[in-house]
């Protein structure tokens, strides 16, 4: 499991939509939806990423500058890892 906690904002810890109202997560909570073992997790100013053991790459937080690796036409920020 991949427990997260801190600042919230664009949703850059991947807790998903549920955690989205705060600002803040005080306490460890499960990422949820990770579809596999984590080998390593990374954060940087406004996003955070899994890679898991098979190699995927998971990616949350913000991408008004492209660092989820996807078009920023499709998505501004997004919750949840994907």
């Amino acid at each position: 499991q991949v427990f997260s906690w801190g600042c919230n904002s664009h949703g850059r810890l991947g807790l998903g939509p549920n955690h989205d109202h705060e600002d803040a997560v005080l306490t460890p909570a499960v990422v949820p939806a990770l579809p596999g073992m984590a080998r390593a997790i990374a954060a940087g100013g406004r996003h955070s990423a899994a890679l898991l053991r098979k190699g995927r790459l998971f990616l949350a937080g913000d991408n008004r500058f492209g660092q989820l690796g996807q078009s920023r036409q499709d998505t501004t920020h997004t919750s949840t890892f994907y």
